[in-house]
Order: C-alpha cells, then structure tokens, then sequence
C-alpha cells in the first residue's frame, strides 16, 4: 500500500538563504539542507523500494543546484536494499555528468556492510563522519 507523501518547509534558512525541506514517506524520511559545501540530503529509516521515489526525488533537486559538492547522509538509515544502492548509484552518474563530487557520509553498520559486500565503497566517496550543519 502507497503512503502520501508530504512536503514540509522549515521556518529557518541557512547561508545560502534557501529553506531545509523534509520528504517523509512510511519508513523513511528525507531531509535536504545547505552548509558551507553544499546541499546534504540527509536519510534516516529503511530505504527499500517502496521509498525509492523519495530519494531520487531529494537527490534531483539537489543536484539541479548543480553544486560542486553533494553529502548523502546515510547515518540514520537503518535498513537500505538493492534499490537504494541503485538510486545512489544513479545519483553519482548524474553527479559525475555535472562536475559534482557525491560523499556518502557516516553509513550506518548496515549500509557499509551492504557497500562492502557489492564492492561499491570502493566506488563512492565515504566520509566517517556527518557533516557539519
């Protein structure tokens, strides 16, 4: 069963004087946001494919900003299938196609582990850390 999704914009800006936005679906949450490098695409629950649409969704219009840096935050991501390491796949080509450097920053436990496994750490760059916000 599909869940609406909805679309709610903080009452706060940041440096670049755009507003934080959260997309959040049934298990999952997104939440874009600027600091000093760039739009990070914060993620927290499970990302399967029923939720897909999500985060291509956020990482679209993150990229039409067309920045020199992109942060996915995978820390809050509890469980991520095949589905999601495609659609952060996808993002990369599309980044890559732009002269923007996608990070993958702070990938919970479960996420490296599937990383590891496909051998796409050594394909994404990967912060330890979250950035800053």
């Amino acid at each position: 069963m599909a869940v609406p999704v909805w679309w709610v914009i903080r009452p706060y800006g940041n440096d670049k004087g755009a507003d934080p936005i959260d997309i959040a679906g049934n298990e999952f949450a997104v939440h874009i946001r600027h600091n000093n490098t760039g739009p990070v695409v914060g993620c927290s629950g499970e990302l399967d494919l029923d939720e897909i649409a999500l985060l291509d969704g956020a990482l679209s219009e993150a990229l039409a900003t067309c920045p020199s840096v992109l942060t996915v935050d995978l820390g809050a991501v509890t469980f991520m299938d095949s589905s999601g390491l495609n659609a952060l796949l996808r993002a990369r080509t599309r980044a890559e196609r732009q002269g923007t450097v996608l990070h993958l920053a702070d990938p919970s436990p479960r996420v490296l582990r599937l990383l590891e496994i496909t051998g796409t750490d050594r394909v994404f760059q990967l912060l330890d850390a979250r950035p800053a916000p």
